[in-house]
């Protein structure tokens, strides 16, 4: 062969057809997704033009502000129904409940001074506990709310005096039943 008939390494004879290269198709899909992002031939984010984004903006930002505003007008109004003093579901009450979790307190056995002790001890830390209550709370521990049970040395076991004590929820709309008294 003479030397213009070789055939260079690499690239084609005039008479062959030139293949082209699949192109690798993440490549494509990722060049696919930028455009989506922003086409600089259509000037558009996400497919849609300036105009377009000023719209939807406007239409949410109206949207958002009536539904906070009948939000705002429904809590309000929902505010207004109660009242504070008095509960809006009354009629169903819950059981007395003890004022303290203490067990030793509400055991009165006479004849044992082992369990007299621990009711003695478990009244000081009562007292203790709301003793030193002048009133800023809601309940009020003096002679006039507690009467003798107002110290823990009046519970004495030779004379079979001892105090309970029970805590009431309040309860409203209800009277004393006819022919009864409080005590």
């Amino acid at each position: 062969k003479q030397w213009y008939q070789r055939r260079v390494r690499g690239f084609p004879d005039m008479g062959e057809e030139v293949k082209e290269k699949k192109p690798n198709k993440y490549v494509e899909g990722f060049k696919g997704f930028c455009t989506f992002l922003y086409n600089p031939d259509d000037h558009t984010v996400f497919g849609r033009g300036g105009s377009s984004w000023g719209k939807i903006l406007i239409f949410y930002f109206f949207f958002y502000s009536c539904l906070a505003g009948f939000f705002a007008v429904c809590l309000t109004v929902m505010l207004q129904t109660l009242d504070p003093n008095i509960p809006t579901v009354v009629g169903r009450t819950n059981k007395p409940m003890v004022s303290s979790p203490n067990p030793d307190l509400y055991v009165l056995n006479f004849k044992d001074s082992v369990t007299w002790e621990k009711y003695k001890e478990a009244f000081k830390q009562l007292q203790e506990k709301y003793g030193n209550n002048t009133g800023t709370g809601f309940f009020v521990w003096d002679k006039e709310t507690m009467g003798s049970c107002r110290e823990h040395a009046s519970a004495v076991m030779q004379d079979r005096t001892g105090c309970f004590f029970v805590g009431l929820n309040r309860i409203y709309n209800w009277n004393i039943p006819d022919g009864k008294e409080l005590s």
